[in-house]
Parts: C-alpha cells; sequence; structure tokens
C-alpha cells in the first residue's frame, strides 16, 4: 500500500467521521459516495468472524484513524454549524445525498419492476425515521444507551440511515457529543459496547444480502438513501419532523444553488474517487 494511498484513505475517513456527525448523512452514506462501501463492509464481517487476514487493513487502519479525529474535533463544530446555518447547511447536504443516489443504483445493472419497488420500500421506510419520537436525556440509563448503540449500529452499515438522527430519536445526540468531548469512558463504553454488538451481527447479513442478492440490496440502499432527503429539506423543525416552505423566493433559490453545489461537488468525488476507488480493490486488494 502506497503512502499516496494511505493518505488518500485517511481523508476519506475524515469525510466518513463528519458525515456520521451529520443527522440524515451517516458513514454509510459517506463510503457510498467515496466507493469503499463494500470493502468497509467486507472487512467488517471479517474482522467479526476474527478472520484477520482478510480484512483490508490498508483501507481500515487510515480510514479508521481519520474517522476517530473527525469524530474528536467535529463533535465540537459541526453542531455549531448546524445550528448557525440550518437551512445552508441541509441544503448542501441535500445535493450531496441527491447527487449520491447513482453510486448504489448503478451497480443493479438494468432495473425492473422489482428493484423499483424494492428501492420505493427502502424510500419509505427512510422517510419515515423523521417521525420517530425524539426526546433530550441528560442522564440515561446504561441499558438504554446499550440499546442505542444497537440501533446506531445499522446507521453505520447502511446507508441514508444516519447514526446521528438515531441518536437524535433516542435523546442522545447531544448527550453524546458531550461525553465524547468531556472523554466520559463509561457512557462511550457503553454505547460502543452495543455498537460493535450490531456491527458483528449486521455486517454478516449485510455482507450476504451483497454476495447474494446484490441488485435487491442495492435497490433498497438506494431508495433509503432517497427517503432521508426528507430529513435534509432546508426549512423544518424539531429535527426534520415538521417541513415548511421556503419563506422567500431568494431564500428558494439561494438553497437550490447550494444544493446543486453540493450535487456537483459529489459527482466529482463519484468521478474522482468512487471509479478509481473500484478499480483499486481488484488490483490492489491490500
Amino acid at each position: 500500500m502506497r503512502t499516496s494511498t494511505s493518505v488518500r484513505h485517511f481523508g476519506q475517513g475524515l469525510v466518513i467521521g463528519a458525515g456520521e456527525l451529520v443527522p440524515a448523512v451517516g458513514a454509510g452514506t459517506m463510503a457510498v459516495i467515496l466507493g469503499i462501501y463494500e470493502r468497509a463492509i467486507d472487512s467488517i464481517r471479517a474482522g467479526s468472524g476474527l478472520r484477520l487476514r482478510e480484512v483490508d487493513w490498508g483501507l481500515v487502519v487510515p480510514a479508521g484513524l481519520g474517522a476517530v479525529i473527525a469524530l474528536a474535533l467535529g463533535s465540537r463544530v459541526v453542531p455549531d454549524v448546524l445550528d448557525a446555518y440550518p437551512a445552508a447547511s441541509q441544503a448542501v447536504l441535500f445535493g450531496l445525498v441527491a447527487g449520491a443516489l447513482i453510486v448504489p443504483w448503478r451497480q443493479i445493472g438494468r432495473a425492473g419492476a422489482r428493484a423499483w419497488m424494492l428501492a420505493a420500500a427502502g424510500a419509505v421506510i427512510g422517510a419515515s425515521l423523521a417521525y420517530l419520537p425524539g426526546r433530550d436525556l441528560d442522564h440515561p440509563a446504561a441499558a438504554l444507551v446499550v440499546v442505542a448503540g444497537l440501533v446506531v449500529s445499522a446507521a453505520i452499515v447502511l446507508p441514508g440511515v444516519s447514526a446521528s438522527f438515531i441518536l437524535l430519536a433516542f435523546g442522545l445526540y447531544e448527550t453524546t457529543l458531550r461525553a465524547v468531548d468531556q472523554r466520559d469512558l463509561a457512557y462511550l463504553a457503553a454505547l460502543g459496547g452495543g455498537v460493535l454488538l450490531g456491527l458483528v451481527l449486521l455486517s454478516r447479513v449485510v455482507g450476504w444480502l451483497l454476495d447474494h442478492r446484490p441488485e435487491a440490496t442495492f435497490a433498497v440502499l438506494t431508495g433509503l438513501m432517497a427517503g432521508s432527503l426528507r430529513l435534509l429539506w432546508p426549512w423544518t423543525a424539531d429535527e426534520g419532523r415538521q417541513a415548511f416552505a421556503p419563506p422567500s423566493a431568494q431564500a428558494a433559490a439561494v438553497a437550490v444553488a447550494l444544493a446543486v453545489a453540493g450535487l456537483l461537488v459529489v459527482r466529482w468525488i463519484v468521478r474522482f474517487e468512487g471509479e478509481p476507488e473500484a478499480q483499486a480493490a481488484v488490483t490492489d486488494p491490500a
């Protein structure tokens, strides 16, 4: 593994970690955009089965380090940016996710009626996340934190599902950010334990589906990502549960421009990151 490739994977990890801090984006979505989703799932599945030689360490180590650094630094910055510029931030993220929809969809090949139906079902599930009841909990029970970790693992593995939004639904988003910032090891251990257990189980399920039912899996994943756009509508209240019309034509124009900018950025990433990455997985699996 060349140094330049390791640096590239480190940068991808930074992007993935930052994406995990943003409700309705998530690590899985960013991994899809960057073209490393299947490699990451295969490595998680191999690691959970203690098949360590099958883990893509050249990807996992630098990307994992980048993600951890991004989470540690971003926990202080990202929430403030989202609070200060909610509509602008949501518009950019809307464009990013919308531009990424082509990535899993093109894995299907020639999509038939079954693929469209599965994508529609995934979209309904993704959009329904906006209506999960949220509440703020300052001192959650350890059992609830572990359960939240189990659900969060699904958000890490599946594109279109955000760990941050799941934490919002459990009332643990700000609590978790404070725990990261203040190094609350007891809380992080409970949450991390649930996440690890969920990853062990879900990575095997998703990996099997990618191996044996790839077209159906990618159709559902595309739908999940499309449904998550409901959460990224720029004018919302209560963490995306209530959507409103643009307050003015000027605000709508600015949001459209920002969304288009986000879409163009992700299309550039897909072109110059995702496609070469797919080739690298074949020619340089280590």
